[in-house]
């Protein structure tokens, strides 16, 4: 009896095998795709989080650290003190 069953029931579990793993968005193949996808969407939220924890921090100095402003207004904006001279150097050399 299952002599002229096998055939077809190999037929059948080759379509159910293909069916799970292309089977639109419910097949293996999608289903990996999406965990990838996600996971990189966690590692975006997760820099996103420590780049705003970080300006969070600089907000806070800015509010409460006179020294750090000035460092800053320095570095950034090139700001200096009344009586301070800047020297700048030519980095080319041999002309």
């Amino acid at each position: 009896m299952w002599k002229g069953a096998r055939t077809p029931l190999l037929i059948l579990f080759a379509l159910l095998l293909v069916l799970l793993l292309f089977g639109g968005d419910f097949g293996l193949i999608s289903l990996y795709r999406y965990r990838r996808f996600e996971k990189r969407i966690e590692e975006e939220i997760g820099a996103a989080q420590a780049r705003q924890d970080s300006l969070k921090q600089v907000m806070l100095k800015l509010k409460s650290d006179d020294a750090f402003k000035e460092r800053l207004a320095r570095e950034k904006l090139r700001m200096i003190k009344d009586g301070e001279v800047i020297y700048r150097f030519d980095d080319k050399k041999g002309k």
